[in-house]
């Protein structure tokens, strides 16, 4: 399956496709996310020319002239919580591009599904952003998504531990 993937990334990749290809998984999506996480030079070196086709797409989209808001429903272990606990006030990086919706209903939805694992938390994440946030809107699966920029920085100003984190 991911030399079928691969095969048809050669053939039909196009710099304007960047973002649908990068959320792809398992390729490229997984392979960006290990290269970033593992700090692997020669991973990240063939990664390039996709963080470079994804900073000209993020240029292209106009820029805003007002802030909005955004959500992401997730699952995050005990132990990453307490991290962003500890880090409030603070700045978090992202590993890779970040998909989030305009809507928090769909956002609670993905956070209140079943976990195989008891250690996840359901974690909703409440984004508000400022005009000059790099970010899209996209179609994707049939749904629109909002993509920030490959490792985008964000603050992390409140942690609630409560049926919904």
């Amino acid at each position: 399956m991911i030399i079928r993937l691969i095969d048809e990334f050669d053939k039909t990749y196009r710099p304007a496709e960047v973002i649908n290809w990068c959320l792809r998984s398992p390729f490229p999506s997984r392979f960006i996310h290990h290269a970033i996480r593992s700090h692997n030079k020669e991973q990240l070196n063939f990664c390039r020319f996709l963080f470079t086709d994804a900073v000209r797409f993020f240029q292209q989209h106009p820029k805003r002239k007002t802030g909005e808001q955004f959500y992401r429903g997730m699952k995050l272990s005990n132990e990453i919580l307490s991290q962003f606990e500890s880090h409030v006030g603070q700045l978090v990086c992202t590993a890779g591009f970040f998909p989030c919706t305009k809507s928090r209903t769909n956002a609670l939805t993905l956070a209140s599904l079943p976990t195989y694992r008891s250690d996840l938390s359901h974690v909703l994440f409440k984004i508000d952003c400022d005009a000059t946030s790099l970010y899209t809107e996209i179609t994707h699966k049939n749904s629109s998504l909002i993509v920030f920029d490959i490792c985008t920085a964000f603050r992390i100003v409140y942690v609630n531990r409560g049926s919904m984190t």
